[in-house]
This record gives structure tokens, C-alpha cells and sequence, in this order.
């Protein structure tokens, strides 16, 4: 090439992203990026020529792998407007999208992209370009292009506030304030107790009731309130004093829509703005339901995230209008994910979920062997699949008039697109109590299927064992029996004792001796023998029903006895 030739460079600074962004950390500062950008470009010629003074518009698609390469397409409008397209290789000639083509005014030509790499926060995506194209002055030759381009991150991204609830006395976001006077006095839940009003309860309930309406439906709290009391989606109580009551966010979506919505919890528990951005930031943008941690009391309260800005967050807080906390620096940025609330993946709603109160942690056992929930040896949250979560929700109160330590805990298992088969539940006792097993099923059209629960007694290191057969076609139902062991048979009846379930000494001895003799029967070989002592042993419970023995106690024996009989050949 003679002095004539020139070369360019172009700095493509890609900004005001308005339509898709995902990033991800992979392997150190590598990122997987990809998505559609608008912007402005900028084209500096270092020597003249019929190209100089270029810029304007630009319009980009671009994605990275994990190694760095990059492919994509570039449109741009200038003084002399090419369009960049079809293939992009490496300095290898690695092939790395479609066919080879750069068309312009001046002919085909070919590029080639090189040295592309990413920043430590997934921020910025800079790489190199080398293009060959027909040199203009000198007919039959080729001129040598290379440049480099910078794709910077979106700084803003937010979602559209859902109309405010009709009744409510605020403007848009401030309507979404549990003490709001058209509705902090009334019953949350079905509670009747002094403090038991949506006012001083409600902080999930509203987030729950601004997602729902981001994604179409058209409640208030007072609305969602009482259908979620109906379809039983709050947590039942349990023996302690405001104890239950938790919002169980899956399966209220589920009742609330009729199926035609679901709670995501791919992300639940995860604490990164990563995990914000994957929804605000996307091209269908989400709000997101977060637990946060009051800085001041260190009480945990739901608020939901509705935008970002530079490097906060917007949110709609329902605990607080006096004044107002708009943004989730206000919490320290310290929050959890719980959830959000869209469109059932694939058109499937089908759903499973287990919940229990203050006496007991779950873990589920799936037919393939996945497990969600506490591992209570390890102490360990397991979440064996993107589609499961565990909740523990106490009932902290955060708002600007109260602000009340927990007392109580549900802890709960959502269970998205399960499969058709067995799951196991184990409920590993925390405190001496009796407690109630939760489980809701909806099959594949997101009809419940059934509501079934199950009363038992807890003790400190206590194991307590369900299968549940589910099937999510259309129709069926749902399947539930108690599976026990002697030891655990034994463990309830002294749990009972304890509990004043068995109201005279020599009942509890006369149960226990029993169930000590099916055992010994069993370990002798003798299996009749076995079956004949443990159907006396419910005669005995039957007997003494309502005299000596009461409440959930003989119900529990007789499955207890029910699933020991079923064990024997």
C-alpha cells in the first residue's frame, strides 16, 4: 500500500442499552454477554480520505463466549454507511458466526474480530477488529482496517409500576403501604388477635399484591387477603401466640391466577445484583420480591425492587410512607432474593408445596433423588434443582410505627414442574410441640388437585416421615401416608406424654410395652406375632380416645401402627 492508504479507527461506544441485557461470571473475568444494544459510534480517520468526519447512529448485536470470542452484527449510518454483517472470525481464522461479509460502498469486503475480552465485573466488553476491504485509491488492492470497539453495560434499567389499587388512598408507589387507612385495620390472614391487621402484618402480603399486578392481575390487599385466606395460602397457625400466617408465595400466585402465573424462584436466596439485574435489566423487566434487614433493629422485611440506577436500586418498601424508602441503599444494598412472579415456564404450572410452623424443618426427597430443604445433620439449605426453593419466614414486624422481634417460623418447600412419582418428607423436630404438615398440589392445568394436612407431635431431634404420591395429570389427587419406624412410634407416644396427650402414666407405659414387644417379635422372626400386637395396640388407642389419649395422639398412633403392619410380610 502507498502513503495514500489509510487506515481508520473506530470506537464504537455502545450506550443507552433499551433492549436486552444478560451477564454472568465465568472462569475469573471471562463473561458470557449477549443481547441488542442502540447507541452512537464514533470514526476518527487518521489520514484523510472520502470517509472522514464519519459517526453517527449504531445499532449492535453482539455476543461474547466464554473464552472471549466474539460474533455478532453492527449497523451503522454516517457519511459513507456500512453495514457489517454475516461472519466474524478471530486472528486464527476460527470461524465464529456465519458467513464472512462486510458490504459497502466500496465492495465486499471481510473482518475479522480479535483480542476480545471482558472487565472483572462483567461490565464492559472491549475487544480488537481487523477488516480487508478494496482500497479506494488504489484499484486492486487491499486496504488494511483495525479498530477496536467498547460495549459498556446498561446504568439504568427499571419496570413499569402497576396502577394503584383502586381503593387506595396514596399515589402509585405509596398505595402499596400496609398501613394505608382503607386497609391497615382489617384481619390479616383470618386472625383475630389485637395486633393481627394487615397494618402491622402485611409487608409480604403487599409485595406479593405490587407483583401480581406487575404481571397483570388487579387486586388490593384487601382482595388478595381474602382470597388467599380461602385457598388457604397463609401458613396455619401453630401453638405459640401469632405464631403462622406467612405468606406461602408459590402457591399463592398459583390459587390467585388460576395457573396462569407462577413464583420463579431460580434465584431465591441468591444475594447479588446479578441476580437483580437478570430480571430488571431483561427484555420482559420484572419487579423483584427481596427480603431486606433492617440496619437499625436487624428485623427482616419484604420490599420489592422495581429499578436500577448507577449502582442502586429502586424499591417499593410497604412498611414505610413516613418518610418513604425508595431505594434498597437504605438496607445497606444487604438483601435476599425471594422471588417474582411471571409466566409458568412452557405452559406448565403443575406445582407441589410442603409448609410447617415453628415445631419442625422439612426436607423433600424427590422421585430422582433431588433434595430440598434443611439437611439437619449438616445444618446445609439444599436446593436440588433451579426449580425449588426452601423458605424460612419468620414473622418479624418493620414498619414506621412497629417493629417486633420474631416469635414464630414457617418453613417452606416450593416445588415447580415436579415430576410424576414418590417424594419423601422428613420433618426433623426443633422444640417440644405438636404441628401441622401442609402440602398442595396443582396439576398440569394449575388446578389444585388437593390441600391436605397432616398433625403430628415434634420433639428436639425428632424425625417424623411422609411419601407423597403425585401425579400432576389433569384429575388425579394427591396421595399422602405416614411412614414410620418402631423407634419413632416410640417417640411419639413419650412426645404425647410430654405434651399432656396421654393424661395417666400407666396408659403411656402400657402403650410403650407394646410396641417394645412388636419390636422384639419382629427382630425373632416372628412377623404375625409382630402384626397381632400391634393391631391390639390400636384397640387400645381406640379405647382410650378422648378419655386418656386425645388430640392429634390418636390419630398418630393409629398410622404410626398402620405403617408398621404395612412394613411386615
Amino acid at each position: 500500500m502507498n502513503s495514500k492508504r489509510y487506515r481508520r479507527s473506530i470506537l464504537l461506544v455502545l450506550f443507552a442499552f433499551s433492549l436486552f441485557f444478560s451477564a454472568t461470571s465465568v472462569h475469573g473475568q471471562a463473561c458470557t454477554l449477549s443481547g441488542s444494544w442502540t447507541g452512537t459510534y464514533q470514526n476518527d480517520m487518521q489520514t484523510g480520505g472520502a470517509d472522514g468526519n464519519g459517526g453517527g447512529p449504531v445499532s449492535a448485536t453482539f455476543t461474547t463466549d466464554s473464552q472471549g470470542g466474539i460474533s455478532g452484527t453492527v449497523t451503522a449510518t454516517g457519511q459513507n454507511p456500512h453495514t457489517v454483517g454475516g461472519s466474524v472470525v478471530d486472528d486464527a481464522g476460527t470461524l465464529l458466526f456465519g458467513p464472512a461479509m462486510i458490504k459497502s460502498a466500496a465492495g465486499p469486503i471481510t473482518a475479522r474480530a480479535s483480542g476480545a475480552f471482558t472487565d472483572a465485573t462483567c461490565n464492559t466488553v472491549i475487544g480488537g477488529f481487523h477488516i480487508d476491504r478494496p482500497d479506494p485509491n488504489n484499484p486492486g488492492q487491499m486496504q488494511a482496517v483495525t479498530g477496536s470497539f467498547v460495549i459498556m453495560r446498561s446504568s439504568s434499567c427499571r419496570t413499569t409500576h402497576p396502577p394503584p389499587p383502586s381503593t387506595a388512598t396514596n399515589n402509585t408507589k405509596n398505595a402499596w403501604y400496609q398501613l394505608d387507612p382503607n386497609w391497615a385495620a382489617l384481619p390479616y390472614d383470618h386472625l383475630t388477635g389485637p395486633v393481627d391487621s394487615i397494618g402491622h402484618w402485611g409487608c409480604a402480603l403487599l409485595a406479593l399484591n405490587y407483583a401480581l399486578n406487575a404481571a397483570g392481575e388487579n387486586l388490593d390487599p384487601v382482595s388478595l387477603n381474602t382470597l388467599m385466606d380461602a385457598f388457604g395460602d397463609f401458613s396455619p397457625p401453630g401453638r405459640k401466640p401469632g405464631s403462622g400466617g406467612a405468606v406461602l408465595f408459590g402457591q399463592a400466585v398459583e390459587d390467585v391466577a388460576a395457573g396462569n402465573l407462577k413464583f420463579d424462584v431460580s434465584k431465591q436466596d441468591e444475594d447479588t445484583t446479578q441476580a437483580l439485574d437478570s430480571y430488571l435489566c431483561s427484555s420482559n423487566p420484572r419487579p423483584v420480591i427481596v427480603q431486606v434487614t433492617n440496619p437499625t433493629s436487624g428485623h427482616q422485611h419484604y420490599v420489592v425492587v422495581t429499578g436500577k440506577a448507577g449502582n442502586d436500586y429502586s424499591i417499593v418498601d410497604p412498611g414505610y410512607l413516613n418518610p418513604p424508602r425508595t431505594s434498597l441503599s437504605f438496607y445497606g444494598s444487604d438483601f435476599t432474593v425471594t422471588g417474582v412472579v411471571t409466566k409458568p415456564s412452557g405452559n406448565d404450572p403443575s406445582e407441589l408445596d410442603f409448609s410447617v410452623v415453628d415445631s419442625a424443618t422439612l426436607l423433600v426427597t424427590a422421585p430422582d433423588g433431588t433434595q430440598t430443604g434443611l439437611n439437619p445433620g449438616t445444618r446445609q439449605v439444599l436446593k436440588g434443582t433451579v426449580q425449588a426453593a426452601y423458605f424460612a419466614i419468620n414473622n418479624a414486624v418493620d414498619t414506621d410505627v412497629a417493629s417486633d422481634a420474631p416469635t414464630s417460623t414457617t418453613y417452606y418447600v416450593e416445588w415447580l414442574l415436579p415430576i410424576d412419582g414418590s417424594y419423601a418428607v422428613q420433618l426433623n423436630g426443633l422444640e417440644l410441640g405438636m404441628y401441622n404438615l401442609s402440602i398442595k398440589a396443582f396439576d398440569s392445568n394449575g388446578k389444585p388437585e388437593s390441600f391436605v394436612v397432616l398433625s403430628g407431635v415434634a420433639n428436639v431431634g425428632s424425625t417424623s416421615s411422609f411419601h407423597v404420591q403425585y401425579v400432576s395429570t389433569p384429575g388425579a389427587s394427591l396421595k399422602v401416608i405416614r411412614v414410620a419406624t418402631f423407634d419413632s412410634t416410640l417417640a411419639d407416644i413419650n412426645n404425647s406424654s410430654l405434651l399432656g396427650l396421654i393424661n395417666n402414666v400407666g396408659m403411656a407405659t402400657a402403650l410403650t410395652s407394646k410396641i417394645r414387644a412388636a419390636q422384639f417379635a419382629v427382630s425373632s422372626g416372628q412377623n404375625q406375632t409382630a402384626k397381632n400386637i400391634l393391631q391390639a395396640f390400636q384397640n387400645e388407642v381406640s379405647a382410650q380416645t378422648d378419655k386418656h389419649i386425645t388430640g392429634v395422639a390418636p390419630q398418630v398412633f393409629q398410622e404410626d401402627a398402620d405403617s408398621l403392619i404395612s412394613q411386615l410380610p
